[in-house]
């Protein structure tokens, strides 16, 4: 093998190496997004199961696991908050 020839494979497993860490970036970064989002979206429907609950005169929950994740939940007289690993929701009663 000459040395053009070595040189060029080298080259393209160079650029190679990097179109895959590139993909490899933007995926964890598209999952990382869907995570929060269906975090976010199971934080607003444990709030309102928390309204619900207060309603009915029920006391509010502290802490609910679902889907092996851990939510933290605080409950005022003015709103409902819940804690999620990315994030918040809060729920302000109006």
């Amino acid at each position: 093998m000459s040395g053009h020839g070595l040189l060029g494979l080298l080259y393209a497993l160079a650029i190679s190496a990097f179109l895959i860490l590139l993909f490899s970036h933007w995926s964890s970064g598209l999952n990382y997004e869907a995570m929060r989002r269906y975090q976010h979206n199971q934080a607003i429907e444990i709030a309102e199961n928390q309204l619900n609950r207060r309603w009915a005169g029920m006391r509010c929950e502290n802490a609910l696991r679902e889907n092996s994740i851990e939510f933290q939940i605080s409950c005022t007289s003015d709103d409902v908050m819940v804690k999620y690993p990315l994030g918040e929701f809060r729920f302000k009663n109006r």
